[in-house]
């Protein structure tokens, strides 16, 4: 059985999510930094779950996603984590 590209990815995203989702709870955002760092985990966590939806609508629509739009999520997800680990 061959992987699809396609597989790789929702394995991807939902692991990312699954992390993001683990920190957010695991993190005190009482001080500043940590309210930062909590937003920028939120919405890294609300790009995957855009991509997700964009993916399971396309699948749904019998077509197949396109790759711009999903790479134009994954650099916003790459953008946030680089900002959220300089910001620490």
């Amino acid at each position: 059985m061959r992987i699809s590209f396609l597989s790789v990815q929702v394995v991807f995203l939902i692991a990312l999510q699954l992390t993001s989702f683990i920190l957010l709870w695991a993190m005190n955002p009482l001080s500043q930094s940590a309210t930062n760092t909590f937003a920028l985990y939120l919405s890294m966590d609300l790009v995957a779950f855009t991509i997700l939806s964009y993916i399971y609508r396309s699948m749904r629509m019998s077509r197949e996603p396109s790759r711009a739009w999903t790479s134009v999520g994954y650099l916003a997800i790459v953008i946030l984590l680089v900002s959220n680990l300089t910001l620490a």
